[in-house]
């Protein structure tokens, strides 16, 4: 037999009545029951984790791309699109402006 360690544990109320009665139906004692249950718990715990993927991310750079759907959209209701890139500078026709320039 293990040698016991005596220490408080706070249970909610539902719970230990039911350890309760699990405990006189099998005619066991409360920390018999208890010892058992957290023996099985920590053993499915451990058998429940997962392993960390084995690969590694990789990040790559897609570049500028080649549809500006912003410029499309201002072109086709002659709007004025304002942004903080100066990159719309290179589309001709396009009126555009930065809210930060006075």
């Amino acid at each position: 037999m293990m040698p016991y360690m005596r220490t408080t544990v706070r249970v909610d109320d539902e719970l230990l009545e039911r350890l309760k009665a699990q405990a006189r139906k099998e005619n066991v004692s409360l920390t018999r029951l208890l010892n058992r249950a957290l023996r099985a718990g920590l053993q499915a715990g451990g058998a429940r984790r997962r392993k960390r993927p084995n690969y590694r991310e990789e990040v790559h750079s897609l570049g500028t791309p080649r549809i500006a759907l912003d410029k499309a959209l201002a072109l086709s209701h002659d709007a004025v699109l304002v942004s903080c890139d100066a990159d719309f500078a290179r589309f001709k026709g396009l009126r555009w402006e930065s809210p930060l320039q006075p």
